[in-house]
């Protein structure tokens, strides 16, 4: 796989990763309510954000002598996507509180950043351990992966307890597994044409999250797209594989 190929790949991924947020914040100010979106979700996918960019901290105090293109692209994209997080999460909680489905909302997601704490701590780098600044960032990143693979999870359990959904709610959730499938295919790639990959970590995180996403896609492919219907989960299905998963 080609090196521009990857890198226009990793691009295209970005912007859906960037248009994903964008779309709940146009869905949020278009219907003045956070009703179908969980909260629990976004603050799990700040918490991936946050640790896996702590590496921006590093590079302040560790700066390269030389800036290559692409480490200032990452930089600036990494706290845009931090910026958009919060915005809709300080939008969940002060502007549209009252339409927040807290009742649907419950899924302990303190478990699920401790068992990603504890999972980046066995996974991480051990050779680069010996480091205190730069082993605490490779163990937070790896627990970043970790996490990110299952922080769909409460918004799968606030859609499945609901039982629809609004078009921009679940088009919001398909583009963010698009994004998650892109780079799969991209380590994918990356092992068949060289033998190698970047990180094993990496490729099964997004393979977890391919396969968590797959039945929504499906659900959503015939549901919506073909027959023009309302989004609706029958009981025991997304979830239920879902859980099974993590």
């Amino acid at each position: 796989m080609g090196a521009l190929f990857v890198v226009l790949l990793r691009t295209f991924a970005d912007v859906l990763h960037t248009l994903s947020m964008l779309i709940l914040l146009v869905k949020m100010n278009r219907t003045k309510s956070c009703s179908g979106i969980s909260l629990r979700s976004q603050i799990l996918y700040l918490s991936v954000y946050i640790l896996r960019y702590l590496d921006l901290f590093y590079l302040m105090v560790y700066p390269p002598k030389k800036i290559p293109y692409r480490l200032i692209y990452n930089s600036f994209m990494k706290i845009f996507f931090i910026s958009l997080q919060l915005n809709i999460i300080y939008k969940m909680l002060y502007s549209y509180y009252y339409s927040y489905d807290k009742e649907y909302d419950d899924m302990p997601i303190i478990y699920i950043i401790a068992v990603a704490l504890v999972s980046g701590l066995l996974l991480c780098d051990t050779k680069i351990s010996a480091h205190i600044i730069r082993g605490t960032i490779e163990w937070l990143w790896a627990a970043s992966i970790v996490l990110e693979s299952v922080s769909i999870l409460p918004q799968l359990s606030l859609l499945h307890r609901v039982g629809e959904g609004e078009i921009l709610t679940i088009e919001y959730v398909i583009t963010l597994g698009l994004y998650r499938f892109i780079y799969m295919l991209i380590w994918i790639g990356k092992f068949v044409s060289t033998g190698e990959v970047a990180s094993h970590l990496l490729l099964w995180g997004s393979v977890v999250q391919s396969v968590i996403y797959l039945e929504l896609f499906w659900v959503y492919a015939n549901r919506v797209i073909k027959s023009g219907r309302k989004f609706t989960l029958k009981p025991k299905k997304v979830l239920a594989r879902c859980v099974l998963i993590k």
